[in-house]
């Protein structure tokens, strides 16, 4: 009989011990949760928000020697009209 109490006092035990592990668990991932989600830095204050300035690109700019980007895709080594 003394076997069979002892059992089930074991039993509750790691049934607590397991609860806890979960507890603390959960815990922990609240935490990081908030601290993911959560503003770290002062809202501004009567600001604007901020919002896209220009959706244009830019021109693009023409080299001394009259190469563009899309000359040079195979390398700076890469001339039109010079054989590699």
């Amino acid at each position: 009989m003394a076997v069979r109490a002892g059992t089930a006092a074991v039993r509750a035990a790691a049934v607590r011990e397991i609860l806890f592990v979960l507890l603390l668990g959960a815990g922990g991932l609240l935490l990081a949760l908030l601290a993911a989600f959560a503003p770290w830095y002062p809202a501004p204050t009567g600001r604007r928000p901020a919002a896209v300035v220009d959706l244009n690109s830019p021109a693009e700019p023409v080299s001394s020697n009259g190469l563009t980007a899309a000359d040079m895709v195979g390398g700076p080594s890469r001339v039109p009209g010079v054989a590699s």
